[in-house]
C-alpha cells in the first residue's frame, strides 16, 4: 500500500472538461477526485484540455487549475489525435508543478497519442474509462448506425455496417493505434465490472483494468444523512414525480419519456398521476424533437421541461421526485447520476442493459425496464405508483461510495501496478508517493 500521506510528487487530473461549464459524469468524477485528493492534503492539480469554443465560459482559473484550449481542425476525430504543441503544453506545466503521476479522465480534445507521449516521457499515466469511445466509432455508445440498435462486439465487418464510407484498413489502423496505447500505459480504470469486460473482450489483459467505484462529494453524502431524505410516502398522495437528470441527446432516451407523457395524456385513468419532470440542457437535437419536446411541455400535464440544473443543487432537485429516471438508448457505464440518486435517497427507474441494469438491481433499488421498450417502461410506471413499494425500495437504498474512498483506491492501484513494474524490471521496489 503507497504511503498516501507523504507524496514525492504532485499528482494531476485531466480530463476533456470541467464541471462548471459541462455536466458530464466524466468531468465530475475526475473533478471529485482532483477535490478528494487535495483534502487528503496530496499536491494534486487539474487540467482542463477542451476546445476552444468554451473559452467564452472556461475563464475563471482558481488556484491549482489550468485551461488548455485546442482547435477543432487541430483535432483528429477519427483517430483521436490531438496536436503535438498539446502534449508539449501539458508536459510543461506537469514539470513545472512536478507532476509524475497522472490521472487522465478522458482523452478527448488532448489526444490519445498525448497520452503515449507523456508515457514514453516517463510519466506514470492512468486511463479512466467511461465508454467505448476506444472500441467504437459512433461517439462510443456501442449502438448502431442510422438504426441506434445496441451493438454487442465491434469488428471490421460490423463497423463497415455503421460507416460503409470508411475504408476498412483506417478502422482497423484504429483499433490497432488505440489497443496499442492503452496497452503502453501504466494502468487502467473502469468504474464498473461490465465496461470492463467489453474491453477484455476487445483485448485488454484482464489485470491491467481496475475497476473503482465513481465517488461522490461527501459534503454531498453528508447532506442525505438529513432528516426525511427516504421516505415512506409520495410526495403527494395523488402525484408521483419521476425526474430525469443530465444531457438531452439522441442516446440518452428523452424522447422515450415524451412519448411515454403522450401516452398518459391521452390515456384516461385512476390512481396517483405520473409526471415526467426533465432538468438537463439540449445537445446535438434534431429541431423536430425539439419541437416536440415543446408541443408535450405546453399542451400536457404529464410532462415539464425545468431546463439545465446547477449540479450543486442536484441532491434538492432530486428530493423533489419520487424517483430519477435513466432511459438511456446505449448500454451507459457507471453513471453520477445513479450515484447522485441514490445519495438522495431515491429510486431510480433504468434500463435492463449494461452499467444501468448492474447499479439498479431490479426490485431491489429501483425498477428496470425493457430497453427501448415503450410499453414496458409504461408497466414499470404504473407498478412505480404502488406506495408499498416505493417504501421498499427506499429502504434498501445504499450509501454510494465517496471521493475519499475512489481516491484511495486510486492511489492503491497505482500503488499496485508501481510495484508490478518495480519487479518486472528487477528495479527497486519503491512504490509512487514516498514508497510502501
Amino acid at each position: 500500500m503507497p504511503n498516501l500521506s507523504a507524496p514525492a510528487q504532485s499528482i494531476a487530473v485531466i480530463a476533456h472538461a470541467h464541471p462548471d461549464y459541462s455536466k458530464g459524469g466524466s468531468e465530475i468524477a475526475a473533478y471529485n477526485l482532483f477535490r478528494a485528493l487535495r483534502a487528503m492534503g496530496l499536491n494534486a492539480i487539474y487540467i482542463t484540455v477542451t476546445m476552444s469554443a468554451a473559452r467564452r465560459v472556461a475563464w475563471n482559473e482558481a488556484d491549482h487549475e489550468y485551461f488548455l484550449f485546442v482547435e477543432p481542425d487541430e483535432y483528429d476525430w477519427f483517430f483521436h489525435l490531438g496536436s503535438p504543441r498539446t502534449a508539449v503544453r501539458i508536459e510543461q506545466i506537469l514539470k513545472a508543478c512536478d507532476v509524475k503521476t497522472v490521472f487522465v479522465h478522458h482523452f478527448m480534445h488532448l489526444g490519445i497519442n498525448t497520452l503515449a507521449s507523456l508515457r514514453r516521457r516517463n510519466f506514470s499515466v492512468y486511463l479512466t474509462l467511461h465508454e467505448f469511445l476506444s472500441i467504437c466509432h459512433n461517439h462510443g455508445q456501442m449502438v448502431t448506425n442510422p438504426l441506434h440498435t445496441l451493438c454487442s462486439e465491434a469488428s471490421t465487418v460490423a463497423c463497415l455496417n455503421c460507416f460503409p464510407e470508411i475504408d476498412p484498413s483506417r478502422l482497423r489502423m484504429r483499433e490497432w493505434h488505440f489497443r496499442t496505447v492503452l496497452t503502453e500505459l501504466n494502468g487502467l480504470i473502469s468504474p464498473s465490472r461490465f465496461l470492463k469486460n467489453r474491453f477484455v473482450e476487445w483485448g485488454i489483459s484482464d489485470d491491467r483494468i481496475a475497476v473503482i467505484e465513481n465517488g461522490l462529494d461527501p459534503a454531498r453524502l453528508e447532506k442525505n444523512r438529513e432528516p426525511e431524505t427516504r421516505r415512506d410516502a409520495f410526495l403527494t398522495e395523488d402525484t408521483v414525480t419521476v425526474g430525469y437528470f443530465g444531457q438531452i441527446n439522441p442516446f440518452k432516451g428523452v424522447d422515450l419519456l415524451v412519448a411515454a407523457a403522450e401516452r398518459l395524456e391521452a390515456k384516461e385513468g385512476k390512481g396517483a398521476r405520473v409526471v415526467l419532470r426533465v432538468h438537463g440542457n439540449i445537445v446535438s437535437l434534431s429541431d423536430e424533437f425539439q419541437r416536440r419536446l415543446e408541443t408535450a411541455q405546453a399542451s400536457g400535464s404529464h410532462f415539464q421541461y425545468v431546463g439545465p440544473y446547477a449540479n450543486d443543487k442536484v441532491v434538492d432537485l432530486m428530493r423533489a421526485c419520487d424517483y430519477v429516471v435513466m432511459p438511456s438508448r446505449w448500454w451507459e457505464n457507471s453513471t453520477v447520476v445513479i450515484q447522485e440518486a441514490y445519495a438522495s435517497g431515491r429510486p431510480v427507474i433504468v434500463g435492463d442493459i449494461g452499467g444501468m441494469a448492474e447499479k439498479v438491481p431490479n426490485m431491489k433499488t429501483g425498477l428496470q425496464f425493457t430497453h427501448n421498450s415503450l410499453a414496458s417502461f409504461l408497466s414499470v410506471l404504473e407498478k412505480a405508483t404502488d406506495p408499498a413499494l416505493y417504501k421498499q425500495l427506499c429502504h434498501a437504498i445504499p450509501t454510494p461510495p465517496d471521493s475519499l474512498a475512489m481516491a484511495k483506491a486510486y492511489l492503491a492501484w497505482h500503488g499496485v501496478r508501481a510495484g508490478e513494474r518495480a519487479v518486472d524490471s528487477g528495479e527497486q521496489n519503491a512504490a509512487a508517493f514516498g514508497g510502501r
